[in-house]
């Protein structure tokens, strides 16, 4: 089988969605090619390799190769197609972790992550924390089904972040099934007591010791450890994304969920920082605030009015997990690499004021 090695560059100066390659086959004629990059390959088996241009993918796309005895040949793709697979798995090949992924927003990302190529890892801190509000059943479970309906790989990963050696195990764990981490969604936190289920007193002043160390350890420190073990991985390698989930009660006083609001407006603080020592670094990092979404836990620990459900028609409602999860194509894709120190909030627009 003789390997026939493309020649100069791709142009389209008579067709726009048409993409050409010179080649040179050993015999003439005329032949149906597929496009699997990075090679093309005839019904007889015959290939021709082709620069990293054109996205990684597994599935061919047909094209139409007039083959020339010692004059060349031209490899015509449809570029149509391979810029809607572009869109749809820009992020192919790369390696995401997603802290808190068994339910809610943490989910949403790891779905949206794998939906663009990315082999994910799918954290969460318990086994069964996907059925504590109806979203799944196991944190294995959830993982296989990302992974099955994204056609992505992904892996499990169980981890207190708080403490800074499993923080340690869980990206040892996700390189050594997926690869090293390119993209992290750091999502794990919440306003949540030592003893589980919301402070009780959450405000200023009498909530408890306890409730405070508990609710600044699980958004704040493992913000802190998460990121850190992330940037030690990207440093290296001068290239990474970071997107940690901070709050819009970040921005504005609160006298109930104070302490929440307090670890949240650290996060969004530590994340400029960070930003600002990576950047020789090549590595972008940001902060999403959601507003008030729709996840299980959210619907399921308060009375929502009927008119805050609405889908469409106004701003004014309780955002859908979608409508969060999306934006983090903006910051882990291409039109994120030239943006980092950024906060973001995705909320309808309840908070209209500088961050």
């Amino acid at each position: 089988m003789r390997k026939h090695v493309c020649e100069g560059r791709f142009y389209d100066e008579h067709l726009p969605e048409t993409l050409r390659c010179r080649c040179f086959p050993e015999n003439g004629g005329v032949s149906s090619w597929f496009f699997s990059h990075p090679r093309v390959f005839t019904d007889a088996g015959k290939f021709c390799e082709l620069p990293d241009l054109l996205p990684r993918r597994t599935e061919t796309v047909p094209v139409n190769v007039i083959l020339r005895p010692n004059t060349g040949f031209f490899v015509a793709i449809d570029m149509h197609k391979v810029k809607q697979d572009m869109a749809e798995r820009l992020l192919e090949g790369k390696v995401a972790l997603v802290t808190g992924a068994g339910r809610g927003l943490g989910r949403g990302f790891a779905e949206h992550l794998a939906a663009l190529g990315c082999r994910v890892g799918v954290h969460g801190m318990r086994e069964n924390g996907p059925a504590e509000y109806g979203e799944g059943t196991t944190l294995t479970q959830t993982a296989a089904e990302i992974g099955e309906t994204h056609q992505s790989a992904t892996c499990r990963v169980l981890g207190d972040l708080t403490c800074p050696e499993q923080v340690q195990r869980v990206f040892a764990e996700v390189t050594e099934q997926l690869g090293a981490v390119d993209i992290l969604i750091h999502n794990a936190g919440g306003d949540i007591a030592a003893a589980g289920g919301k402070p009780n007193p959450n405000d200023c002043v009498a909530i408890k010791l306890e409730d405070v160390q508990s609710v600044l350890n699980r958004n704040l420190l493992s913000t802190i450890l998460v990121c850190q073990e992330a940037a030690k991985i990207m440093m290296p390698r001068k290239q990474g994304r970071i997107l940690t989930i901070s709050s819009i009660s970040a921005f504005r006083g609160i006298a109930n969920s104070a302490i929440y609001a307090t670890a949240k407006a650290g996060v969004v603080e530590y994340t400029r920082c960070l930003a600002e020592q990576l950047r020789p670094h090549n590595i972008n990092v940001n902060t999403l605030a959601p507003g008030d979404t729709r996840t299980g836990r959210f619907l399921g620990t308060r009375a929502v009015p009927e008119e805050r459900l609405a889908t469409d028609g106004t701003l004014d409602r309780i955002g859908l997990v979608d409508e969060v999860t999306r934006v983090c194509e903006f910051f882990a894709g291409p039109l994120g690499a030239f943006v980092t120190g950024q906060v973001l909030r995705v909320d309808g627009g309840s908070q209209i004021w500088p961050a």
